[in-house]
């Protein structure tokens, strides 16, 4: 906010001068405009900036017939402002109704119509506009702070995922869903910085960030599932180790420039190992061993979330 402020400040300013440099009437308006145009990104104001000079346009040419045709009158002023009001908001220009309507009431309160006075209004929207576009241009770089967010995110995957490897050996997993929601937040929070990024940076690489996000999102939902199923659950020691140390083997390798693949054929060949068992004989067997399984399944879906991403992100 203290930035923005300043920014304020120097938009307004700097068209002020600017504006009186070169001799335009009501120059203070271009320093209104100015402080109007001054955003929150690039980005928007940009296009804030063009949506305004078409608002403009409208204006004067609505205001321009109008005043020709019923005079500098009262009811010519509100005529004015019953067919540019609407059109604004058809053209989807409605940012520019305030500033463009202001141009027009310089154009009313004239009561004569001359060149130079078009160019005058014209001139005070660009000047404010522009010097509001050049001042906002430097914005600060969040990608430090998007990385950070991103190594948080791996770190508390790592730990979830070796939370339930430790649960799975020894019924220690109290703490998954505080883990899990953690994560959430701070994956909420870099998809907001990566947003305001995208948002200052025309040219960045703002799909490849955020498929990433996404893709770690869609794995936190797995692991939200694969928390659930591993309440009250309990299996034979041996099937627990080997889950276990699918899960831990998982976190421990876990971070941005691994591929996943080598994990992949590991998990399928724990699923081939799990299939080779000896079948369940009881009720309670069969549904550890089917809960068993779709933990397998949804751990083979975390990681090939993690290769697709890597393969359409080399």
């Amino acid at each position: 906010m203290v930035l923005k402020g300043i920014k304020m400040i120097l938009a307004a300013f700097g068209a002020l001068v600017v504006a009186q440099a070169i001799g335009l009437s009501s120059a203070s308006v271009a320093s209104i405009i100015a402080i109007l145009s001054v955003v929150d990104t690039r980005k928007s104001s940009i296009v804030i900036a063009w949506k305004r000079i078409i608002s403009m346009s409208l204006a004067l040419t609505i205001a321009v017939c109008v005043f020709l045709l019923l005079g500098h009158s009262t009811v010519g002023f509100g005529v004015y402002l019953l067919i540019f009001i609407p059109l604004a908001f058809l053209f989807k220009v409605e940012v520019g109704i305030a500033p463009s309507s202001v141009l027009a009431i310089h154009v009313w309160l004239s009561k004569q119509i001359t060149p130079s006075l078009l160019l005058n209004e014209a001139l005070i929207l660009f000047i404010g506009a522009g010097v509001a576009i050049l001042v906002n241009w430097y914005m600060p770089s969040y990608q430090q702070e998007i990385e950070k967010k991103r190594e948080e995110i791996e770190a508390k995957l790592r730990e979830i995922l070796c939370l339930m490897a430790s649960f799975l050996r020894e019924g220690n997993g109290t703490n998954d869903a505080k883990l899990i929601s953690e994560a959430k937040a701070t994956l909420t929070e870099a998809q907001k910085l990566l947003y305001i990024e995208s948002e200052n940076q025309l040219f960045s690489q703002f799909n490849k960030d955020l498929c990433y996000f996404e893709m770690r999102a869609e794995q936190l939902q797995l692991l939200e599932v694969m928390a659930k199923n591993l309440n009250d659950f309990h299996c034979p020691a041996r099937e627990a180790d080997l889950l276990a140390e699918m899960f831990h083997s998982t976190g421990e390798q876990l971070h941005l420039t691994n591929t996943g693949i080598s994990l992949m054929d590991e998990i399928q060949d724990y699923i081939d190992e799990f299939r080779n068992l000896e079948l369940p004989k009881t009720r309670d067997e069969f549904e550890y061993r089917a809960t068993l399984f779709q933990l397998l399944r949804d751990l083979q879906r975390f990681i090939d979330l993690k290769v697709c991403y890597f393969r359409d992100h080399k």
